[in-house]
């Protein structure tokens, strides 16, 4: 999940600046800035990161709520074109009615679940913050699901708790949220109407 850097440098800013004026409060007597005022800028920088974190949190879970509900129903629509088709064996012209393709075989139709795929590399981004992570592509994908994970600088070995970081289309994802020296995991998978693929093997790097 995206850390904020932004918001976490603007409060590194105010707290040396409220650090400053709680150590020179003289100087600052009869303006209407004090320690306080400059506490409240901060704590309004730390709610908005709380905001955006809960949020994408609540979305993360909203779309898996939907690609639950678009796998069930898919297996109800399955079975009911199934009960179409056997109701108007005798007459498929009759099929057409229901928007179904008198050809359509909807159990060879259905894809398979998504392959395992693989991370091919991790590299820095151009502007040197951040990684642009390349994945495999996958085949009858209709998105990709990500997720990074924080792991430990000397053992590469150790692998993190992951949490989501973005949904897209495409096998490729560029994480700009990233603090330098820090070890980075990343895995993918994907998602068709079938449901969820494996995830991939993580792959680490450090910024």
């Amino acid at each position: 999940m995206a850390e904020l850097l932004y918001i976490e440098k603007e409060k590194e800013r105010l707290l040396s600046i409220k650090d400053g004026i709680g150590k020179n409060a003289a100087a600052w007597t009869g303006t209407s800035i004090t320690a306080l005022t400059v506490q409240a800028d901060i704590d309004a920088l730390t709610l908005a990161k709380k905001n955006v974190i809960d949020t994408e949190i609540l979305l993360h879970q909203l779309r898996t709520q939907a690609r639950t509900a678009s796998v069930i129903g898919a297996s109800q629509a399955d079975a009911l074109e199934l009960k179409v088709k056997g109701i108007h064996s005798g007459d498929t012209s009759k099929w057409a009615e229901y928007g179904i393709d008198a050809h359509e075989n909807i159990v060879n139709a259905k894809p398979a679940k998504p392959a395992k795929g693989m991370i091919k590399s991790i590299i820095d981004d151009s502007d040197g913050i951040g990684f642009i992570v390349k994945g495999e592509p996958l085949s009858d994908i209709d998105v990709y699901e990500w997720e990074r994970g924080v792991g430990t600088v000397t053992d590469p070995k150790i692998i993190p708790a992951f949490v989501h970081i973005a949904t897209n289309k495409k096998a490729s994802l560029l994480d700009d949220e990233v603090n330098a020296g820090v070890r980075y995991f990343y895995r993918y998978r994907g998602f068709n109407t079938s449901g969820y693929g494996e995830w991939s093997e993580p792959t680490s790097k450090i910024q």
